[in-house]
């Protein structure tokens, strides 16, 4: 039987009291930022698979067909057949080196645009973005071997989009503009944030710098109420619009590009990279207390590199207190140093039994 205790269980009414009001304790300028750029760089990296609809693959029937080299992606819908032809994206981008300690800041995909004819269709502009769950994820796979529309002699390759996991964090994309020029990479083809993503996926036991990350596209319709038992999103016709981005095989100078800007602290102690051991850091401890985590992921609290999050972490946080340039504050704060009292203390009682 295990004798960590929650920190928060050895505290009286009133430093409990003080830990709730300093556990709030703001984000700060990280004490090390990096960034890196990485663009796909295979055709096989961004992929189409068709979700059913009365297209031409869906009219014979290859719902679930994956397509890896056409000349565009075509967010939300294939475009033919008024609209009711729905699809999946598929986006992978290798050598992500960032390491497990990293707290993502900010991260992003930005495309180009392929078609600068595009009209508001019906008005039904939202998509939904997720990771993939994976360590390390391959390349998509084709439904053809030529990673065309025929022959059709992979069938085993099938729904290779959507049959992998995704990450329960997911962002919401609404503001896509329709009438833009041809070839341009600004805001309007700029997803939102996905940091929360990002930090899923590296937090997940086993991941490694340099491994691969891949995400996953719809139209919010996809995934609606009505949840197809075997794709796991909605294969009913419906009216949608689409939007056309540059493909690897369009024009691979254009392809897709993941930035990711994170932080990472010299300090020991410093938990989530801005620059100082204070109540953030015991808020990341009593966030993952007891819990198996990837082997020293700071923002996941194993500050000593063993894989679960218990004393030996708060005895570090502990030694540490106070260390660097406190975000917006020339001290700790003094709530926030009680609670680390407090359960330093509790430390030094279990050490005496």
């Amino acid at each position: 039987m295990s004798t960590n205790l929650h920190p928060s269980r050895c505290l009286g009414p009133i430093t409990r009291g003080i830990a709730l009001a300093t556990l709030s304790a703001s984000m700060a300028a990280p004490a090390f930022a990096e960034s890196l750029s990485v663009a796909i760089s295979q055709s096989s990296d961004d992929a189409e698979e068709f979700l059913g609809g009365s297209g031409a693959l869906d009219g014979q029937g290859l719902t679930g067909f994956v397509l890896l080299n056409s000349s565009d992606l075509e967010l939300g819908d294939e475009g033919s057949g008024g609209f009711t032809d729905p699809q999946a994206i598929g986006l992978r981008f290798t050598n992500i080196s960032i390491p497990t300690n990293a707290f993502i800041t900010s991260a992003w995909i930005q495309f180009h645009s392929d078609d600068g004819t595009e009209t508001a269709q019906v008005g039904n502009n939202e998509f939904r973005i997720f990771g993939e769950l994976s360590l390390n994820p391959g390349t998509f796979l084709g439904s053809s071997s030529t990673g065309g529309e025929g022959p059709y002699n992979q069938p085993a390759n099938d729904r290779n989009i959507t049959n992998r996991p995704r990450t329960t964090q997911s962002v919401v994309w609404d503001d896509i503009p329709f009438d833009r020029p041809e070839g341009v990479a600004q805001v309007g083809q700029q997803t939102p944030d996905l940091s929360g993503i990002i930090q899923e996926i590296i937090g997940q036991a086993g991941w490694a710098s340099g491994n691969a990350v891949a995400f996953q596209i719809y139209h919010s319709a996809s995934l609606d109420a009505s949840l197809n038992p075997i794709l796991g999103v909605n294969t009913s016709p419906f009216a949608i619009d689409e939007h056309e981005m540059e493909s690897y095989d369009g024009i691979p100078s254009r392809a897709a590009v993941l930035h990711i800007e994170y932080s990472t602290s010299s300090i020991t102690g410093d938990l989530n990279g801005d620059g100082f051991v204070g109540a953030a850091d015991l808020d990341i401890l009593l966030a993952n207390w007891g819990d198996n985590v990837t082997v020293g992921s700071l923002i996941n609290g194993d500050a000593v590199a063993d894989g679960v999050v218990d004393d030996a972490d708060l005895q570090v946080v502990r030694d540490n207190w106070g260390s660097g340039n406190p975000p917006g504050s020339p001290i700790p704060e003094p709530g926030s140093f009680a609670l680390l009292l407090a359960a330093g203390g509790m430390i030094a009682r279990r050490r005496r039994k």
